[in-house]
């Protein structure tokens, strides 16, 4: 066998053995589910994707206009969850939960695809 025979089999059970290993869990799928009282409702839920959709196309433009360090996504959530009046922690326990309620996520998705149809119509009418 040559060496870069044995390197690259080397290398490749290396990537295999590491692709089999446990995977790390998403933690928004683990969040405990919220409480009734901290349940967002569909038409917040919406409005608060609404917003995170903006704002997320906000920094994907920065980034895309080379102004990466103007596009901070924790300000932007933080003025969104600030501006809905929910924490951080809500949100994620919320999310989880629709997340795991897909017909329910279906609904607040229709009314967040409304919502940004009305803001484009708002801010440019000739369109």
């Amino acid at each position: 066998m040559t060496p870069a025979f044995r390197f690259t089999t080397f290398f490749l059970l290396a990537v295999l053995l590491a692709a089999c290993g446990a995977r790390p869990e998403d933690p928004s799928l683990s969040a405990p589910p919220p409480r009734a009282d901290s349940l967002i409702s569909p038409e917040k839920m919406a409005l608060i994707l609404a917003d995170i959709h903006v704002a997320e196309a906000a920094m994907t433009m920065e980034r895309n206009a080379g102004n990466a360090a103007n596009a901070d996504p924790a300000f932007y959530y933080q003025g969104i969850f600030d501006k809905h009046h929910v924490t951080a922690a809500i949100y994620e326990r919320n999310i989880s939960w629709y997340r795991q309620n897909p017909d329910d996520l279906l609904k607040v998705y229709d009314k967040v695809i409304t919502i940004l149809e009305n803001r484009r119509k708002t801010l440019s009418p000739g369109r």
